[in-house]
């Protein structure tokens, strides 16, 4: 016997079933989604549809990890390498052609020249792949210990460790006051003044910080009264410093530009315990080849226990796509030529517009 409904009873039930949520199967993604998941170059919208999709699909968590794996291959092989190679799968064809548009889309614009530090944090303001691609290069950095160590020169106890490093004569006998601060807020707070600096008005400061036995340029700022001051906002949070004051010692100042591999333009850093290379010349792009010149460093101990060269390319996130690998010559303190196929051409002599990686295989 079924029991009878009142029409009130029946318009409130359908009104209820009609509240319920509707369930909202995700979405499957796609090789390209997948890939760009994997990368660390999908919105966060996005990337967290495609984490939807992998609980909810075991198949779609089965075809990120064949993504992975293959992804890890071909990230292993060199440029050249990659681009001739003709997988036999349909899956491994696709995921090659994506993964090739990725690194090519990891660039920063040509046009854009700037590779200090300060350059790279105003670019990650302009948009998601900008900021991507800026936080994939400071987390590089820091991968290979380019961060300022502020604990161990601390620890170090030398009270002229409270100077920067001048690399200018015309600096020299100066008496500056210099103060490096990150503010609670992330910004890096760089200020030089000097009483007696009038002379340098107008003149441009270039500023470096040294970390693992190499510097790295932060940016430039204008002598205006005696006094420059650049302030890198975002800088502390990228590099997980927290607030508070910096010696002196872990900076460099020069005038009007920086050479080696600080230089306007250069972004490398060498893999392993210390420098295995001084930079002789930046990497820029010739004839759609990245090349750069490098001197070894004699009786370095892990160029002794190494066989080649390696060039690697920061894709964002925490990945790097091999370029090309050299042999180590016998000589110890030769120097080397390197060359190998750009993921993108740009226009020439420009410099490489992206973080590279030197390190050295067994």
């Amino acid at each position: 016997m079924k029991p009878d409904l009142s029409p009130q009873a029946v318009a409130l039930l359908q009104l209820a079933a009609g509240s319920l949520p509707e369930t909202v199967v995700p979405t499957k993604p796609t090789v390209r989604s997948l890939v760009r998941y994997l990368a660390s170059a999908l919105p966060p919208a996005e990337a967290s549809s495609v984490e939807m999709a992998i609980v909810h699909d075991l198949g779609a968590g089965e075809l990120l990890a064949s993504t992975y794996r293959t992804i890890e291959d071909l990230r292993k092989l060199a440029w050249s390498d990659l681009l001739a190679l003709q997988p036999t799968d349909l899956l491994g064809t696709e995921i090659r052609a994506e993964w090739i548009d990725c690194v090519q889309n990891s660039l920063l614009p040509a046009e854009n020249p700037t590779r200090s530090l300060a350059g790279i944090l105003e670019h990650a303001r302009t948009g998601f792949d900008a900021s991507r691609i800026a936080s994939g290069i400071v987390a590089h950095l820091k991968e290979v210990g380019l961060a300022p160590q502020t604990t161990a020169f601390a620890a170090s106890g030398r009270a002229s460790f409270n100077q920067p490093n001048i690399e200018s004569p015309e600096l020299e006998g100066t008496d500056f006051e210099f103060d490096a601060e990150i503010w609670f807020d992330g910004t890096l707070a760089l200020e030089l003044r000097s009483a007696n600096a009038t002379h340098l008005d107008n003149r441009t400061v270039w500023i470096a910080f040294e970390a693992n036995r190499q510097w790295l340029c932060l940016g430039s700022a204008e002598f205006r009264s005696g006094s420059a001051i650049l302030q890198l906002p975002g800088f502390g949070k990228l590099v997980e410093l927290s607030a508070g004051q910096l010696p002196g010692g872990i900076f460099a100042l020069r005038l009007d530009e920086w050479p080696s591999v600080c230089k306007h333009g250069a972004l490398v850093v060498q893999s392993g315990p210390e420098p295995f290379a001084e930079i002789e010349s930046i990497p820029v792009i010739e004839d759609g080849n990245v090349q750069m010149e490098i001197r070894l460093i004699p009786f370095s101990t892990d160029l002794i226990r190494s066989k080649e060269i390696q060039m690697w390319f920061g894709t964002g996130g925490s990945v790097w796509q091999l370029l090309g690998r050299w042999p180590i010559p016998r000589e110890p303190s030769a120097k080397m030529s390197l060359s190998c196929p750009s993921p993108k051409p740009g226009p020439v002599g420009i410099a490489f517009p992206g973080v590279l990686k030197l390190a050295l295989h067994a």
